[in-house]
């Protein structure tokens, strides 16, 4: 075998594998754009299922006589479907519907620190928000980062 052949067979092992390579980069990073934000969110907006609670005649007549209003929901930062009800997540249309929420406020925040908490927040922190449009595709009119 010449040095030729030999260097031939070599370029060509590196070519399968960069090609390889790049198609598991593809695929990975396909399913990163389809699954991490649902994953995300059902692991950070969870609901916790518990048996209905009691609530009196006089309650629940009084509730649905009033205007009820929800003045923040962060259901916007999800790209999903809010018209199906969902066992996750801030609100979507039939639980609102079910809890006769006349009122919804969607809100949209444009830094969420990490590791955000009651007592204390560093402003140094990195932010949550960015990673999470940047996994969603968000266009780049609506990111700070592009």
């Amino acid at each position: 075998m010449t040095k030729e052949n030999k260097n031939r067979r070599i370029s060509k092992g590196w070519q399968l594998t960069a090609s390889i390579t790049s198609i598991f980069i593809i695929i990975a990073l396909g399913f990163t754009l389809i699954f991490a934000p649902a994953a995300i969110e059902k692991g950070t907006n969870q609901i916790n299922a518990h048996p209905p609670y009691p609530i009196s005649q006089e309650a629940s007549r009084l509730h649905q006589q009033l205007t009820v209003a929800d003045l923040h929901a962060d259901s916007l930062l999800w790209n999903r479907d809010l018209s199906q009800q969902e066992n996750y997540g801030h609100v979507d249309l039939p639980r609102l519907q079910q809890g006769n929420v006349a009122i919804q406020t969607f809100a949209v925040p444009t830094k969420s620190p990490r590791g955000q908490n009651y007592s204390r927040n560093e402003s140094d922190a990195p932010d949550g928000i960015t990673m999470l449009a940047m996994i969603q595709a968000w266009p780049p009119a609506t990111c700070a980062f592009w």
